[in-house]
């Protein structure tokens, strides 16, 4: 793999020409290790220019295959800073127009918008995605993937066409969906594969035809293998099948028992999503990666590995990723056990593939 032929890191005004070489010659450095390593951290302090030596990473990994995006991860803070610099990045360093428009940026803030943009068709799909640290670990507030939820939870069940009736009718007020949302039209999508739901919300003005499909299909395609059991006792057992004197209390009890963070339905229905869901992707680039030294933290948790005898299941990005890029101002302030653990991360990316690292997993 090699960088791209029209890159220049020579930016008047913003980079001059002895540090572009500097960063084109860590960016190369990084390429080669990546042939034998599972990753590299690339440590080095604030104002450096780690940003434009991992954009130039990643734009090796595009030019080589952009139908499979790279994702950079990022603190939420500094989202928007990486979307400009990522831009800038590919009007000012990238001199040819075809790789400027391989090189694809969007942003995806939550779970299910970063499943959205793994949807787009392949000539508009991002090939580079800036993913929030903690957007995995958000609760699944979409209401159209909550409904999705409870439309694969009955189905095949005994009585579907009753249960497609019973949530049509009482789904708007548990999910919260707003007057605009009609029975009739939440029984029409129930009767209506998830994946095709968007024209008909584009028919009633909840879409725009420009817009993504409302569900993922790599949501829809996860959830159909899971057990949503706990789903249909808890929340649509709670829609009755007739009007009663108590159907206000029973409402909120389905939809306390859907949205809880604490005992809801939902928070585990998401998590078994992302340990499930199919995916394989080139590279992984993870911004203040010293934040992953400690096991417990959500950050960690996500690259968390799965291994024989001792995790069952990985987090939701463990061997997903070929290579892993770790960026962090503080390697060196890092104790030497902290260190360790985050190098101890790399062994979540996917040794199975055929493009995995030629140091294999048990001489890492």
């Amino acid at each position: 793999m090699k960088l791209p032929d029209s890159l220049n890191l020579h930016v008047e005004g913003r980079l001059s020409a002895e540090d572009a070489l500097r960063q084109k010659k860590s960016a190369q450095a990084i390429l080669k290790r990546f042939q034998r390593l599972p990753g590299v951290i690339l440590g080095d302090e604030v104002g450096m220019g780690k940003t434009f030596v991992a954009l130039a990473v990643a734009a090796a990994h595009v030019m080589q295959d952009a139908t499979r995006p790279v994702v950079i991860m990022v603190p939420g803070a500094v989202v928007k800073k990486w979307n400009r610099d990522s831009n800038t990045f590919k009007n000012a360093c990238l001199r040819s127009g075809s790789e400027r428009d391989r090189f694809r940026v969007q942003v995806a803030e939550t779970g299910i918008e970063f499943m959205k943009l793994l949807d787009d068709p392949l000539d508009v799909r991002a090939s580079v995605v800036i993913l929030a640290h903690g957007a995995l670990n958000r609760r699944l507030g979409d209401c159209w993937a909550k409904l999705a939820v409870l439309q694969s939870a009955i189905k095949g069940r005994h009585g579907v066409s009753d249960l497609r009736t019973r949530v049509a009718r009482y789904a708007p007020r548990v999910l919260r969906m707003g007057g605009r949302v009609s029975e009739e039209l939440v029984a029409r999508l129930l009767n209506t594969p998830a994946g095709k739901w968007k024209p008909i919300l584009v028919a009633h003005g909840l879409l725009d035809a420009q817009d993504d499909d409302p569900v993922p299909e790599l949501f829809v395609d996860t959830l159909s293998g899971l057990d949503l059991s706990d789903v249909y006792g808890r929340v649509i057992d709670n829609m009755p099948a007739r009007a009663s004197k108590n159907l206000d209390e029973r409402l909120r009890a389905a939809r306390n028992a859907m949205d809880n963070a604490g005992t809801g339905v939902l928070p585990p229905v998401w998590r078994n999503v992302l340990a499930s869901m199919q995916l394989s992707l080139p590279l992984l680039i993870l911004d203040e990666a010293h934040r992953a030294r400690h096991g417990g933290t959500q950050l960690a948790q996500l690259l968390r590995e799965s291994r024989e005898g001792r995790d069952t299941v990985g987090g939701p990005l463990a061997h997903r990723f070929d290579r892993m890029l770790f960026l962090t101002a503080t390697p060196f302030q890092l104790g030497h056990h902290e260190l360790c653990n985050v190098l101890s991360r790399f062994d979540a990316i996917d040794w199975d593939s055929a493009r995995a690292p030629a140091l294999g997993r048990d001489e890492f």
